[in-house]
């Protein structure tokens, strides 16, 4: 009889080039550098160039000198104001945002059309206020120097003027006021922030919501066993990505969520995968009467609910009778980007819970900044609960020279805290970017 040949088995098997795997219980973190691909998201460097681009982009211009609003622009100049633009200057406002600052007083004369003003009008006005703003708290800026800034720079700048220093030296009548002040520049600086990240989240939805690198990630089904996400991000692309394509169950972790788009949810069982926003989404929301966290899927962030339409969805699930300042209305629950950031404290552990459990951490488009500690800590007491097991840490930045910046910077924070190459030993890799990371599927024979 003649001998049969043994059937070969194959089984498939989820891996990546950048060392995750079925088999290895990966944590990905997410940076601003991995959200960059969609629709050129802002970075620190060029936020306020790209936040008045928005702007200018939807101004309108004059078409000719006897434009009634040029004329009435230029009637309207007195001997004190500044001289008023050619046609030609206003117009290279939209591919100039230091040149349109400088002339912010004229904004009123080239407001659009009313159905294109009421999406960017809450950015708009608060790019109007903030250069007096920062003038009357004694941050006398120049356009350049303004746009040069980093966000979180400029608001820790602001934050490090104390209120008896503005009545000594600025002339404000009492502490009280000053402080009031400084409030309200604070919350202009966050409005720009959150409202830009907003339009430009928007734009990504319409444009890449089936077709950008968290997706490929999600498709790849690389998360779907053994892995933990956290991103530090605030727009929605990776939490969407999920939501579509995940095939297993997952949940937030570091918060509970009671509403999801205005329907009541309890905690369920474990989730397959843990997806952790330590500083908060621009669809996260929070009741600021009974502090429940609620969920608003394909919603445009809006800084509060006070002032909007307040359609049943808007309101917590719990706290639903109307309330003395409506108190029932949800508040958007993000952390503005500050040096001292006030982190939704229960994120913390379950960030520890994570690096107790990985064997693999992957870093895209993550800087490890010095300023945000309480991740280092995370880092330390996750490692200390580990009994000798090491972590091995990659890091994906936009090219190989700023992943070993990156890797210099993480090593001095690790030694810093007694954290020895034995617990973590961290690798830059030679990669150009979230786009060179690859993951899918592997035939391996059995």
């Amino acid at each position: 009889m003649a001998k049969r040949n043994a059937i070969k088995t194959v089984r498939t098997f989820c891996t990546s080039n950048v060392g995750a795997n079925e088999d290895t219980k990966t944590v990905w973190i997410f940076g601003a550098g991995a959200s960059q691909h969609l629709n050129d998201f802002p970075m620190s460097f060029n936020f306020f160039d790209k936040s008045i681009a928005l702007c200018t982009s939807k101004m309108k211009t004059f078409s000719r000198k006897n434009d009634p609003r040029y004329m009435g622009l230029c009637l309207g100049k007195t001997s004190n104001s500044p001289q008023v633009p050619s046609i030609n200057k206003i117009r290279s406002f939209k591919r100039d945002s230091r040149l349109a600052l400088s002339y912010i007083d004229i904004w009123n004369y080239l407001t659009p059309e009313h159905n294109v003003m009421a999406k960017i009008q809450y950015l708009w006005n608060s790019w109007k206020l903030l250069p007096t703003l920062l003038e009357e708290i004694g941050l006398s800026l120049t356009p350049d120097q303004l746009i040069s800034k980093y966000p979180e720079e400029l608001i820790a700048e602001v934050r490090n003027i104390t209120p008896s220093s503005l009545v000594k030296h600025h002339g404000f009548y009492d502490c009280k006021s000053a402080r009031r002040k400084l409030d309200e520049t604070l919350e202009t600086l966050q409005d720009i922030y959150f409202y830009t990240l907003s339009e430009y989240n928007q734009a990504a939805h319409t444009k890449f919501a089936n077709n950008n690198l968290y997706s490929k990630l999600v498709e790849s089904f690389i998360l779907e066993k053994n892995a933990r996400v956290i991103s530090f991000n605030y727009d929605t692309m990776l939490d969407e990505a999920i939501f579509n394509y995940f095939t297993r169950s997952w949940h937030y972790g570091g918060m509970t969520v009671a509403g999801i788009n205005g329907y009541p949810v309890s905690r369920g069982a474990k989730s397959d995968l843990v997806l952790i926003k330590p500083h908060g989404s621009l669809h996260f929301l929070i009741c600021p009467n009974c502090k429940r966290a609620h969920v608003n899927w394909f919603w445009t962030f809006r800084k509060t609910g006070l002032g909007a339409f307040a359609s049943d969805n808007r309101r917590c699930v719990k706290c639903k009778k109307t309330m003395p300042g409506r108190k029932e209305l949800l508040e958007s629950m993000i952390v503005s980007p500050l040096y001292d950031k006030k982190i939704i404290k229960r994120s913390h552990h379950a960030i520890k819970a994570a690096f107790s459990w990985c064997d693999n951490i992957v870093a895209i488009g993550y800087s490890f900044p010095e300023q945000d500690t309480y991740f280092f800590e995370c880092i330390q007491k996750g490692v200390q609960s580990r009994n000798g097991r090491q972590i091995k840490v990659r890091i994906v930045s936009q090219n190989h020279g700023s992943a070993k910046k990156i890797k210099k910077r993480l090593d001095n924070q690790l030694r810093i805290r007694g954290i020895m190459a034995k617990d973590i030993k961290v690798k830059a890799e030679i990669l150009n970017g979230f786009k060179d990371v690859k993951a899918g599927l592997e035939a391996i024979p059995a």
